[in-house]
C-alpha cells in the first residue's frame, strides 16, 4: 500500500479516533491519551490507578491526590504526575457533548486533595476555538489552573509524527506503511523490507544482527518509528528455547532497551528485563556482563524518570549481582581484551547507586578511579574501542566537567583518540564536551576543550571547525570580561578568514570582524569601537548575502544596537565627544540617509529622556568600565581572582599594542589557572608597560603596601612569526606576575605552573600569530590616538568597578589545609603558649592604667582575645630579646625570638619596660599578627612590601583568623591564671 501524505494520513487518523466512540473502545482511548501526554505533556506522568510509590511529604500529597482521582467518577480516565513543586492532571473522554463533560471532570478533579495547576484534558470530540479559550478562562478563574484540551484534530496532527506512529499503530490500527516514506537508508528499507513487509523467519546470529540494526533503527530515528512495533514482535523470536541462550539473552537486552529508549516505558519489557538479570552467572561472557551492567544503568535511569513501576531495590539487587559476577570474572581473566570489557563493565556499573548522586564525593572518586583503571588497560591494549570511554566522558561533562580529575582522564582519552582514530575524531570529542560545557554555562572549561579542538582541526580540510573553535573561544572570553585575550583570538579567526587560500572560508569574516569590534566595546573602547565598526560593516558588504537586511544578521543588528546606545550615552554624559564619534559614522559603508537615521535613533527616548544619574548607573551595573576609556589616560581594566588588574603605558600606538599584548598574556593565564585555587591574597594590580630595545620582556617588582606595582619592560620590536621563545616567555611574563598575588607556597604554586605547561598552556598564548602583530592588525589606522590621548575624559560621579565573572570570581570557600578540628588545636596552643609567655609581664601591664586601656582598646575594635595576647607577646619578647643582645645580626636575633616566644616568661628575662607598650607599637605588632597567621597555615608572601589589610581579609574569610575561638577563661583580668 502506497504511503500517503502527512495531510492524507492526518485525516486518516481522525477518522480512526471518531470509530472508537462508534465501537465503544473507551479503554483504549484512555490508553492513547495517556500514552500521547507521556510524550507531550510530561514524562513521568502516571495512571491514578497505578502502583503507589513513596516519596518525601510532596510525594506523598501527590499519591493521595492520585488516590482520590482513582476513586472519583473519572477512574481509568484521569492520569496524574509532579512537575518541579506542580501537580499535573490529565483527564479524557470520548463524550460527544464535551464542553458540560469537561466542566463536571474539572469539578472532579478540583474536589479534595492537593490541587493540580495544570490539566491536560483529551478528548475525540472536536472543540471550536472560541469554546477552548471560554473553557480555559473557566479554570483559571474557577480553580486558578491552566487547562489545555486536546480534541480530536489535535491528537490527529500528534499521532501524525514519526515519534508517536508506534501509539496510532496499536490503538488505532493504522498499519506502518500509511506513514510519508522516510529518508532512512536503502540498507533499513531492505532490512524492513525482509524482516517486516516479507515476514521472514529470523534462525541465526546473522539474522538475529540484521533484526537488531533495523530495531535499533526505529528506536532512535525519528522517521523509523512508525516501525517499531513491528521491529519489536520480530525480535521476540528470537526468545525461543529453540535457540542458543546467548542469542536469547542478546534479544531480551534489545527488546528492553527499544521499549524505553523507543516508547518511553520499561514496564512492558520487565519479564524480559527479570529474565534477563535471572539468567546472568559466572558461565556468562565479558560482553554479555556488559550488556548487564549497561541494562542496570538503563533501569536505573528508568526509575529515575518514573518510566517504570520497577523499584530501587530491585536495580540495587541487579546491580549487586552484576558487580559480584564482574569482580569474580576480573580474578580470572586471561585474554587482555577480556579484561578490558570486563573494566569497562564495572565502570559502566558505578553510578547507578540509588542511595548516591553521582556528584557527591565519593560517587565522584569511584567513578574515575573506574573509568581510570578502564583508560589505563586500553593504553595497554592496542586496537581496543576507546569511543565508548570518550562518549561516557560526554555525557558526565555537565555534572563531572568541573572536577579536577575530569580533565586529566579526557586528556588521556583525547590522546588514544587521535592516536587510533586521528587529530580530528579528538578535535570533534573536544567540540562536544565544550558545547555541554558551554550548555551549563561554564566558560572555562569550554574554553579548555575549544583550544584542543582548534589544535586538532588546524588543517586545510577541517581549517573551518578550527576557525569555528578561535571565534567560540574568543565569545566564552568575552563572557568571563577578559576582552583582550577575547580579541586576539576573534583577530586569529578573522586573519585567517582573510588569508587562507580556501575562498569557503571567506563566510567567516563578517562574524570575525563584529566579534572583533564587541571586544572594544565591552572593553570602554567606545571611540574605537565605532572605527572599527566601520570596517566590520565593510567586510559584511562584501561578503554577506543580502547584507543590508539587517533582520537577516544578528551580528549587524547587535552591532548597531550598541553603537546607538553608545552614541545616546556620550550625549548624556558629555556632548563633546559626539563629533569624534560622528566623524567614525561618516566613515560607514552606508547611505547618508541611512547614518542620519542612525543618528536621529540615537537621541530618542529612553537614553534622551534618562537623568545623567541614571545613565551612570547603568554603566556601572551593564559595563563596569568608563564606556570612552580610550579618551585621555589609557589603560586595560578588568577584574578576575579578586583582583583589579590595570595595565598602562606611554599614549603612542606601539605602547598601547604592548600594552594590549601584555593584557591578553595575563587574561589567557589566568582562564589557564581559573580551574586551581591559587589563594590569591585581593588586592589591586597596576603595571607600567615600557618600551626598550630589549630581546625579552622583564619584570620589576615596584614597592608599594597598598597594592601590588610592577614595571615591565618590552621589546619595541616584537616576533612576528611563530617564535615558541616568545610564547614561553609572554607566558613566563605572566607567571611571574600571577605568582605574586598567590599564598601558596612556592612548591606548590610551581607544581600548578608544571601542569598547565604540560598540558600546553604555552601554546595557548600563540593562535594563527604572534599576539601584539594580531592586535595590530585590529587596530584600526585612523583612530586619531594622539587626539585621544589629549583630550579630557569626562569623570563620572558614581564609583565604577570592573565586573568580575563569576567564574574567575575570588574565591572564598575555606581555604586549602582549614578544619574547625585544626583551627581549634592552633587555638588551644596559642592561648597555652602566649600566656607562658608573658606570665610575669601581662600582670604588670594590666596594672598600669595607661597599659590597660591600650589593651580593652583593642578589645573594644573587636580584636579576639588569643590575637590581643598574640600582639602583646609579640612586643614583648622582641623587647627582652633585644635588649638582652643588642649587637645581634638579624637572622641570629630572629632565631633568639622565635625560641623566646615558645617558652615560659622567668625572672631571669629582662624587665619589660611598660613605657614601650604604646598605642603605635601596638598596632604595627597588630598588622604584624597577619603575616604570623599566614605561615601558621602553610602559606608565604611573596612580595616586598605585603598588602597588610588585603592578607587580613584573606585569612578572615577563608581561615576564620578574627571568628575560631575557644572558649576560655579572661586573660586580662588581674587573676590572670583563669584556665580555658
Amino acid at each position: 500500500m502506497p504511503s500517503r501524505n502527512r495531510l492524507e494520513l492526518k485525516s486518516f487518523i481522525r477518522f480512526q479516533l471518531s470509530q472508537l466512540s462508534a465501537r465503544n473502545a473507551h479503554h483504549d482511548f484512555e490508553n492513547l491519551a495517556f500514552e500521547v501526554a507521556r510524550i507531550r505533556v510530561v514524562p513521568n506522568i502516571l495512571p491514578a490507578t497505578g502502583p503507589v510509590q513513596a516519596g518525601g511529604d510532596q510525594g506523598r500529597d501527590f499519591e493521595s491526590y492520585r488516590t482520590y482521582l482513582a476513586n472519583s467518577h473519572l477512574g481509568t480516565s484521569a492520569f496524574a504526575a509532579k512537575a518541579s513543586s506542580d501537580i499535573i492532571v490529565g483527564a479524557c473522554s470520548l463524550q460527544k457533548n464535551i464542553t458540560d463533560k469537561i466542566r463536571a471532570d474539572l469539578k472532579s478533579i478540583f474536589g479534595a486533595g492537593t490541587h493540580p495547576g495544570h490539566v491536560a484534558y483529551f478528548c475525540e470530540a472536536d472543540v471550536p476555538v472560541a469554546k477552548r479559550h471560554e473553557l480555559q478562562e473557566f479554570c483559571k478563574e474557577n480553580y486558578g489552573a491552566t487547562l489545555d484540551i486536546f480534541d480530536g484534530q489535535a491528537i490527529a496532527d500528534i499521532l501524525a509524527e514519526h515519534d508517536t506512529a508506534w501509539i496510532a499503530e496499536q490503538f488505532l490500527s493504522i498499519p506502518a506503511d500509511e506513514w510519508p516514506a522516510d529518508s532512512t537508508s536503502e540498507e533499513y528499507q531492505a532490512l524492513k523490507t525482509r524482516w517486516i513487509t516479507q515476514r521472514e523467519k529470523p534462525q541465526n546470529y546473522a539474522e538475529f544482527l540484521d533484526v537488531k540494526q533495523g530495531l535499533r533503527t526505529a528506536t532512535f530515528e525519528p522517521s523509523a518509528k512508525p516501525d517499531l512495533l513491528s521491529w519489536l514482535c520480530v525480535m521476540r523470536d528470537f526468545v525461543s528455547d529453540d535457540l542458543p541462550d546467548r542469542l536469547v539473552q542478546k534479544a531480551r537486552y534489545e527488546i528492553s532497551v527499544a521499549e524505553l529508549r523507543g516508547r518511553g516505558s520499561l514496564d512492558p519489557a520487565l519479564p524480559y528485563v527479570d529474565k534477563f538479570f535471572d539468567s546472568l552467572s559466572g558461565a556468562s561472557s565479558p560482553s554479555e556482563l556488559m550488556d548487564g551492567a549497561i541494562l542496570c544503568v538503563y533501569v536505573w535511569g528508568a526509575v529515575g524518570h518514573k518510566q517504570t513501576s520497577t523499584t530501587a531495590d530491585a536495580v540495587s539487587s541487579w546491580r549487586a549481582k552484576v558487580d559480584g559476577l564482574l569482580d569474580t570474572a576480573l580474578s580470572s581473566a586471561g585474554r587482555v581484551i577480556d579484561r578490558c570489557t570486563l573494566l569497562e563493565a564495572k565502570a559502566t556499573l558505578s553510578p547507578v547507586s540509588p542511595e548516591e548522586r553521582l556528584t557527591s564525593t565519593h560517587a565522584a572518586n569511584r567513578f574515575f578511579d573506574l573509568w581510570g583503571n578502564v583508560v589505563k588497560q586500553i593504553q595497554a591494549t592496542p586496537y581496543y574501542p576507546v569511543r565508548h570511554v570518550a562518549n561516557i566522558l560526554e555525557q558526565v561533562t555537565p555534572f563531572l566537567g568541573t572536577h579536577p580529575r575530569f580533565r586529566p582522564i579526557a586528556d588521556d582519552v583525547d590522546l588514544l583518540v587521535a592516536d587510533r582514530a586521528g587529530a580530528g575524531a579528538a578535535a570533534d570529542l573536544a567540540r562536544r564536551r565544550a558545547i555541554a560545557h558551554l550548555k551549563a554555562n561554564r566558560n572555562l572549561a569550554a574554553i579548555n576543550e575549544l583550544q584542543k579542538a582548534k589544535v586538532g582541526w588546524f588543517s586545510g580540510e577541517t581549517m573551518d571547525g578550527s576557525m569555528l573553535s578561535m571565534l567560540v573561544i574568543s565569545d566564552s572570553l568575552s563572557k568571563l570580561n577578559l576582552n583582550f585575550a577575547a580579541r586576539y583570538y576573534a583577530a586569529g579567526a578573522l586573519f585567517l578568514a582573510l588569508n587562507h587560500q580556501d575562498e569557503t572560508l571567506k563566510h567567516r569574516i563578517g562574524h570575525a570582524f563584529f566579534s572583533v569590534a564587541d571586544t572594544f566595546h565591552a572593553a570602554g573602547e567606545g571611540i574605537s569601537y565605532f572605527h572599527v565598526l566601520a570596517h566590520a560593516l565593510e567586510a559584511h558588504h562584501s561578503v554577506a548575502s543580502n547584507p543590508h537586511d539587517w533582520y537577516e544578521h544578528s551580528h549587524v543588528q547587535r552591532s548597531f544596537a550598541q553603537a546607538t546606545t553608545l552614541r545616546a550615552i556620550a550625549r548624556r554624559l558629555d556632548p563633546s565627544t559626539l563629533p569624534l564619534i560622528d566623524q567614525a559614522i561618516a566613515s560607514w559603508p552606508l547611505p547618508e540617509s541611512e547614518q542620519r537615521a542612525f543618528i536621529d535613533l540615537s537621541e530618542r527616548p529612553p537614553w534622551s529622556t534618562m537623568s545623567r544619574s541614571e545613565v551612570e548607573a547603568r554603566i556601572a551595573e551593564e559595563l563596569g568600565l568608563h564606556p570612552f576609556g580610550d579618551i585621555g589616560a589609557r589603560s586595560a581594566v578588568w577584574s578576575a581572582l579578586g583582583i583589579v588588574w590595570a595595565v598602562k603605558g606611554a599614549p603612542t600606538r606601539e605602547c598601547w599594542l604592548a600594552v594590549s599584548e601584555l593584557a591578553a598574556v595575563l587574561q589567557l593565564a589566568q582562564v589557564e589557572f581559573g580551574d586551581a585555587d591559587l589563594v590569591v591574597i585581593p588586592s589591586n594590580v597596576t603595571i607600567d608597560v615600557e618600551l626598550q630595545d630589549v630581546e625579552r620582556s622583564r619584570v620589576e617588582q615596584l614597592p608599594d603596601n597598598g597594592r601590588l606595582a610592577w614595571r615591565v619592560i618590552m621589546p619595541t620590536h616584537y616576533a612576528r612569526d611563530h617564535d615558541k621563545d616568545y610564547g614561553f616567555e609572554l607566558a613566563s611574563v605572566a607567571i611571574t606576575i600571577l605568582g605574586q598575588t598567590t599564598a601558596l607556597p612556592f612548591e606548590k604554586f610551581r607544581q600548578l605552573v608544571d601542569e598547565r605547561f604540560e598540558r600546553g598552556m604555552s601554546h595557548r598564548f600563540f593562535s594563527v600569530r604572534p599576539i601584539r602583530e594580531l592586535l595590530e592588525f585590529v587596530q584600526p589606522q585612523e583612530l586619531p590616538l594622539a587626539l585621544l590621548a589629549n583630550t579630557d575624559r569626562r569623570k563620572l560621579s558614581v564609583d565604577v568597578r570592573p565586573i568580575e565573572p563569576d567564574e574567575l570570581k575570588w574565591r572564598s570557600a575555606p581555604g586549602p589545609g582549614y578544619s574547625k578540628n585544626k583551627a581549634e588545636e592552633m587555638l588551644r596552643n596559642r592561648y597555652e603558649k602566649t600566656r607562658a609567655a608573658v606570665l610575669l609581664t601581662l600582670p604588670r601591664l594590666l596594672k598600669d592604667d595607661r597599659c590597660r586601656k591600650i589593651i580593652e582598646g583593642l578589645r573594644s575594635e573587636g580584636l579576639l582575645d588569643w590575637q590581643i595576647l598574640n600582639i602583646v607577646t609579640s612586643v614583648v619578647t622582641q623587647w627582652q630579646v633585644q635588649a638582652q643582645f643588642p649587637n645581634c645580626d638579624p637572622r641570629e636575633l630572629a632565631r633568639q625570638i622565635q625560641d623566646r616566644v615558645f617558652r615560659a616568661e622567668s625572672v631571669s628575662d629582662p624587665e619589660f619596660d611598660l613605657n614601650v607598650f604604646s598605642a603605635e607599637v601596638v598596632k604595627m605588632q597588630g598588622r604584624m599578627l597577619s603575616m604570623a597567621a599566614l605561615k601558621s597555615w602553610g602559606l608565604e608572601i611573596h612580595r616586598r612590601t605585603p598588602d597588610f589589610e588585603a592578607t587580613k581579609k584573606l585569612l578572615d574569610v577563608r581561615y576564620r583568623h578574627s571568628l575560631d575561638d575557644l572558649p576560655h577563661g579572661d586573660p586580662f583580668s588581674l587573676e590572670v591564671e583563669g584556665s580555658l
